[in-house]
């Protein structure tokens, strides 16, 4: 269970002291309990430590000019809020002060890392059931929780509860150390009593002291004390941990400080009742080199629930005021304490049992701390513990969080654009937070999804000049009365480096068009892999041939381009002397170009002749996509399932003379989502699309085609995409989120300016100059400008 109970801060204490200079001897300190053999400062006997390194970093690392930055307030409680702080967190060597390094402990569990995630202990309640902790000194001002308790006739403040509580909790205020929870409050709980030959508890006050910070909302009871080796395990123990371990607190012992490869048998309840291991830590001791402490006993049997921590020279509060340096496997418990209490504040909607598998399962169980019976799960990394375990996993708003059907890969969930869209999506997306949640427990973390979308864009100007090798120079082939047919072969799928390197490419497809007059005024024509400007007979009076144009999408209405080159069928009729309609049905594939699913669309064309070589025309077109919008395409939760777009276009024709004709058109087309992934509400989206020129033939000599023009590909022109955004998850799992609608008003405007001239050689030759500029490629506004200059020559074979 999470633990939901918090206390109100205690009287702030603000009385000056001076620094003590040598700690008392704690027998029960470092788990010896009535064995004698506690912690000490390294100038004391006792069971000292091996030598050490100096305590603080070098001086390079800790510069005069490096201040403490502000505490880490409470985590908001509005999410959305929580979830971009997550977005941008400080830096982890922000936290890398002179106080961080005032013990090398923080820096040896990774302290910073965690730190920078926003968490530091916030609204985390830690027992320290020891002696009597003086809650009156300056590093513990504002850190004590109201309900603490005196369970002993002893009121003489304690150096060994006080030292404890400091390295759990003490201020981060740029004077002296700092806590490793240094947001989080103490509980004390005074279960012992110094009798002048160390701390000794008062009868059974240390189990009752357990049972005591559980009931008051303890999240984590720190029990820097213990039986030695072999002694007889008490019944009250287990009954105090069985007690707290039901009420959800997380109940922490030390090995000891025998120097023996068996922990104390305080450290060994969950051998006698195994319903208390989720909730349950043991710790041993290593000195600032990383080295089993010679005073500690190792995890042995206790090794699967045992993490080490460091122990030796921990600089910490003193009872009466200043600082002391101590030593041994309490000094590890308390750092172990305090790191629950980061990696609970960090994540609150885990589970008491969540937190303390995460602390395990994050240890660095690698080189010497792959020996279990010495280390246990191995070094505690607070670092690793507060980033996520596994794979990051998106689950929609509603859904339980789990690894099962219900969720999906973050990598597995991706947007991505086109050139329709441009670098439109990553503009609006960029920075909006959602809550993604790791596979290993579910524990929640920010994502961008920003990270989930790419720019797509439409073909480099490169590949777009080789895409038609092959498709060879289209000339009518009579196949009957009122029938005219093309065919020809063309390779599937080259690009530019393909081409210029020879490679080879799989397949080839059939390019059909074909038309069928049935009267004088009527014209039947039909397509397979071709494209709209060549087979629909509006065309066919273009001083024009398909393909002459690199930029041949200048005259392809707008979205029909989406369903362009697959299968077409329509009917071409003259109404009266002067209009003339053209119905046009067209079908893609899935798996083609454009888009992960097929398109479909539906055309009504009207053209009026104006008289004076004037034709004005007006269409309007349906078009249905599947998996993709406006060819952009969706996997796992941002899939689009399906789209619609209207749009409407008018243009104008004027022939300058029998060989020569100036063109203009402009497309507006509206899209919306129908069905979408989990993550996308809806959408709906505005586009548009022109071109302008004149094209002509027989200029320099019989059978040549020229021509200049301008246009702008389709291009996502503004409209919202509404997200059904996770922002979390409850103690329960279940994911709740908001709906945001984002603008899609951030991207480019391709704009192609092109001149081809074309001449023919003999029969079947025809022998081409393009020179192509494009602004702004692919509608992103961030692409450099592109100029393709090319000659080419192409052969029909039959």
């Amino acid at each position: 269970m999470t633990r939901n109970k918090r206390f109100a801060f205690g009287p702030r204490a603000g009385r000056c002291v001076s620094v003590s200079l040598l700690a008392l001897l704690a027998a029960c300190g470092g788990g010896g309990g009535g064995g004698g053999g506690g912690d000490a400062t390294a100038a004391s006997g006792g069971s000292s430590a091996a030598p050490e390194a100096a305590l603080t970093a070098p001086a390079t690392q800790t510069p005069a000019a490096v201040q403490a930055v502000d505490t880490v307030a409470s985590l908001v409680t509005a999410p959305v809020a929580a979830l971009t702080a997550q977005l941008v967190p400080a830096p982890a060597a922000s936290f890398e002060t002179a106080e961080y390094w005032r013990n090398y402990s923080l820096d040896m569990i990774n302290a910073s890392a965690a730190y920078a995630t926003g968490a530091s202990g916030q609204g985390v309640v830690v027992a320290v059931n020891d002696g009597l902790v003086d809650t009156g000194v300056a590093e513990l001002a504002g850190r004590i929780a109201g309900g603490g308790r005196n369970l002993t006739d002893d009121t003489t403040v304690n150096t060994h509860a006080t030292h404890l509580a400091g390295i759990i909790a003490a201020n981060r205020n740029s004077s002296g150390m700092e806590g490793v929870a240094w947001s989080a409050t103490i509980l004390p709980v005074a279960s012992f009593v110094d009798d002048g030959d160390g701390n000794r508890g008062a009868g059974s006050a240390p189990y009752d002291g357990i049972a005591y910070a559980a009931d008051a909302g303890a999240d984590i009871i720190n029990n820097s004390w213990g039986s030695a080796v072999g002694d007889p395990q008490s019944a009250a123990l287990v009954a105090a941990v069985r007690h707290a371990a039901r009420l959800g607190a997380i109940t922490v012992f030390s090995t000891g400080n025998e120097g023996k490869a068996q922990p104390g048998t305080t450290a060994l309840v969950p051998q006698t009742a195994p319903d208390t291991q989720s909730l349950f830590v043991a710790v041993t001791a290593v000195g600032s080199n990383g080295v089993l402490a010679t005073y500690a006993n190792a995890c042995g049997a206790a090794a699967s629930w045992c993490l080490a921590a460091p122990g030796s020279r921990i600089t910490s509060s003193d009872a009466g005021g200043g600082y002391v340096s101590m030593s041994g496997t309490s000094m590890a418990a308390a750092v172990v304490s305090g790191a629950l209490a980061v990696v609970t504040s960090r994540f609150p909607e885990l589970t008491s049992a969540q937190v303390v598998s995460r602390l395990l399962a994050t240890a660095d169980a690698t080189g010497r701390y792959a020996d279990s019976a010495t280390y246990g799960r191995g070094l505690l990394d607070l670092g690793a513990a507060t980033r996520p375990i596994g794979t990051l996993v998106a689950n929609a708003v509603g859904s339980t969080v789990s690894t099962g059907s219900l969720t999906a890969s973050a990598a597995g969930s991706s947007l991505t654009g086109n050139a329709v869209l441009g670098d439109a999506l990553v503009h609006a997306l960029a920075a909006v937070p959602v809550a993604l949640f790791d596979s290993y427990d579910g524990a929640t973390f920010a994502g961008d999804l920003g990270d989930l979308v790419s720019a797509g864009r439409g073909l480099d100007v490169g590949d777009l000049a080789f895409g038609d090798f092959g498709t060879g120079f289209f000339a009518a082939r009579s196949g009957g009365p009122g029938l005219s047919l093309s065919l020809s072969e063309r390779r599937q799928d080259i690009g530019a480096y393909a081409a210029l390197q020879g490679l080879s490419r799989a397949g080839t497809e059939t390019v059909v068009a074909a038309r069928l007059a049935l009267d004088k005024g009527t014209v039947l024509f039909a397509g397979l892999n071709a494209g709209f400007a060549e087979v629909a007979p509006a065309y066919a009076d273009l001083p024009y041939q398909a393909g002459l144009a690199l930029s041949d999408g200048a005259f392809v209405p707008g979205v029909l381009a989406l369903a362009d080159g697959g299968a077409m069928l329509g009917i071409d009729s003259a109404l009266d002397g002067q209009v003339a309609l053209t119905v046009t049905l067209m079908n893609k594939a899935p798996g083609d170009d454009i888009g992960a699913g097929g398109a479909s669309a539906a055309e009504a064309r009207l053209r009026f002749d104006a008289g004076g070589g004037l034709t004005l025309e007006g269409g309007i077109a349906y078009l249905r996509e599947e998996g993709g919008m406006l060819g952009a395409s969706g996997t796992g939760l941002l899939a689009v399932e399906r789209a619609e777009t209207v749009q409407v276009s008018v243009g104008a024709r004027l022939a300058l003379s029998a060989d020569t004709m100036l063109y203009a058109r402009y497309d507006r087309a509206t899209t919306r989502s129908l069905d979408s992934g989990a993550f996308i509400g809806g959408a709906e989206i505005a586009s548009d699309a022109w071109s302008l020129g004149v094209v002509g033939r027989n200029a320099a000599m019989a059978g040549d085609f020229w021509g200049f023009g301008a246009h702008q590909p389709l291009s996502g022109r503004g409209g919202d995409l509404v997200l059904d955004r996770p922002l979390g998850r409850d103690a329960d799992g279940r994911v709740y989120g908001d709906t945001v609608a984002v603008g899609l008003d951030g991207g480019g405007r391709e704009v192609d300016l092109e001149a081809f001239y074309a001449l023919p050689v003999g029969e079947r030759g025809l022998f081409g100059v393009n020179l192509l500029y494009v602004s702004q490629p692919g509608n992103s506004a961030a692409a450099p400008d592109e100029v393709l200059g090319m000659l080419r020559y192409r052969q029909r074979l039959w």
